[in-house]
């Protein structure tokens, strides 16, 4: 059997031949880790590295292989989404991208569920009191949790707080969310789903509540800021905070999962005493003519080469001719008579 660890410590030939298996195109080198829409990128790595960094490494570059290897990215950037309908679009996409990739590689199964469980496998904390954050954590978890089930007690415990802050929301979202995992075989799909939740959202967003349903858990600590900065202002009711999230911009969203990935490894990477290990890459090397003089010798350096392997040949004495260039051939001497 062999030495995973072994392997993975040769992470630049992995990673070459991850690039090649994937069709696409795998470099190391630098200090940080990305992709331009062409290439997956990782930062230099010491010789040696420990195995967070390496399932990271290894995450990183299947989760960016499969959505440069099935994400239509043109068709996204005509559609222009909104910013929560690209985020919501993101969280889908991801999910769809890496189990195309596991389809055709089952081995990257592995390190996706490793990934999940790394990044979304931890307890639900306290100050995910916003009912937009809990919805989208909601959202993220509920798409990953049909590949790693482990992490459904995490998006339960959210569900249950989201659902005393906005009772309802999430009886009505269910159904549009639980479409997507029964159809989305492509980039366009994805986009349809997505608009479909916001749009949803929305709509549950607008629904009429009781007037006295104000929650009490509406409220945090200290209130909200007013214009001229002064605090125990009243904070925004839990629905108008779900409202406030369709009109989200992009710094107002959280961090799409490649990005997370990206910064990760960067924190992971471990310090190089020596010389980090990098990947060749393909390069522009100039070229020019040869001078005459250098093509004279190379000729008269084949001439010899080819006096040396074609000499003699069977039928003929071949012999170069003592002009340099030219073949004589004479009729081969017959071999003298020999009488018993």
């Amino acid at each position: 059997m062999l030495d995973t660890r072994a392997v993975m410590r040769s992470l630049p030939l992995v990673a070459s031949v991850l690039g090649r298996k994937y069709g696409v195109t795998v470099t190391i080198g630098g200090t940080e880790a990305y992709t331009d829409g062409r290439a997956i990128h990782l930062p230099a790595l010491p010789v040696d590295v420990p195995d967070t960094f390496l399932a990271l490494a290894r995450g990183y570059i299947d989760h960016e292989a499969a959505h440069l290897r099935d994400t239509d990215f043109a068709e996204l950037k005509a559609t222009k989404l909104t910013p929560l309908e690209h985020h919501v679009w993101n969280i889908i996409e991801d999910w769809r991208v890496e189990n195309r990739l596991v389809a055709a590689f089952p081995g990257c199964r592995g390190n996706f569920d490793w990934l999940i469980g790394y990044f979304f496998g931890g307890k639900a904390t306290k100050t995910a009191d916003d009912p937009a954050v809990l919805f989208l954590n909601w959202l993220l978890l509920t798409v990953r949790a049909w590949d790693v089930p482990a992490i459904g007690k995490r998006r339960d415990t959210i569900a249950v707080r989201l659902t005393k802050l906005c009772p309802g929301l999430l009886t009505r979202m269910a159904c549009v969310v639980e479409a997507v995992r029964t159809s989305c075989a492509s980039t366009a799909e994805a986009i349809v789903h997505a608009r479909a939740i916001v749009a949803e959202l929305g709509k549950a967003a607008q629904t009429p509540q009781p007037a006295s349903g104000r929650n009490p858990d509406a409220s945090q600590a200290g209130g909200d800021l007013d214009d001229a900065g002064n605090g125990n202002q009243p904070t925004a009711s839990p629905w108008e905070r779900i409202r406030n999230l369709l009109h989200a911009q992009k710094d107002d969203l959280p961090q799409e999962f490649g990005a997370i990935l990206g910064e990760a490894l960067k924190r992971e990477a471990p310090a190089s005493d020596g010389q980090p290990v990098n990947v060749a890459t393909v390069t522009h090397k100039a070229s020019s003519d040869l001078p005459p003089d250098d093509i004279a010798e190379a000729k008269r350096a084949s001439t010899a080469l080819r006096t040396r392997l074609a000499w003699p040949v069977a039928g003929c004495d071949r012999q170069p001719d003592p002009r340099g260039t030219e073949w004589e051939t004479r009729p081969a001497q017959a071999p003298p008579h020999r009488h018993g």
